[in-house]
């Protein structure tokens, strides 16, 4: 039996679309074999990421609750008895709980009482330690309200006026 050319074609057509059916669901299954596993991947890296961030942000499993007297000192020295829920009493309050309005007590002082005496008037008690100043006299000083020497302490930037120009008090980074 004798083929004509309408009918090889025809047949070529038909082998060229199941070879090409062929190598298509050949790639599918080894781009699947390799996308969905990666996707899979991701997705778990980012469950990770997501859970793990969510306990560093969670201060309370870093550091131990604020005792009564040191609750009392930080409301009466900051002023923020009527205003700060955290200074009602019986209220389980931690370091982190008081840096917002320790941040904004600091701030809102005039320009010319920014001094290492005016923080030292308020959170002195609380004085780890400072940098050694660098060359044009800046220097970093710590505070650590809890006095547990845990990951959340207060930085003052001081310039070599002993003027300080920055405050970071933060439980997350980028905070300032």
């Amino acid at each position: 039996m004798r083929l004509s050319k309408r009918h090889i074609s025809l047949i070529s057509g038909v082998a060229f679309i199941a070879l090409a059916i062929s190598i298509f669901e050949r790639t599918l299954f080894v781009a699947g074999s390799f996308v969905v596993p990666a996707a899979n991947t991701v997705i778990a890296n980012q469950r990770a990421y997501n859970t793990l961030e969510a306990i560093r942000n969670d201060y309370t499993l870093h550091t131990m609750p604020l005792p009564q007297d040191v609750v009392d000192d930080l409301c009466s020295n900051f002023g923020i008895w009527e205003t700060s829920e955290d200074c009602q009493l019986d209220k389980v309050a931690y370091a982190p709980d008081f840096f917002d309005e320790i941040k904004e007590y600091f701030h809102n002082i005039p320009q010319e009482k920014r001094t290492y005496d005016t923080v030292d008037a308020k959170l002195g008690m609380y004085f780890v330690n400072c940098d050694e100043p660098a060359t044009d006299g800046r220097h970093v000083c710590y505070y650590d309200i809890n006095n547990d020497g845990q990951a959340y302490f207060i930085l003052v930037f001081f310039n070599g006026d002993d003027q300080y120009y920055q405050i970071i008090a933060n439980t997350r980074a980028g905070d300032t």
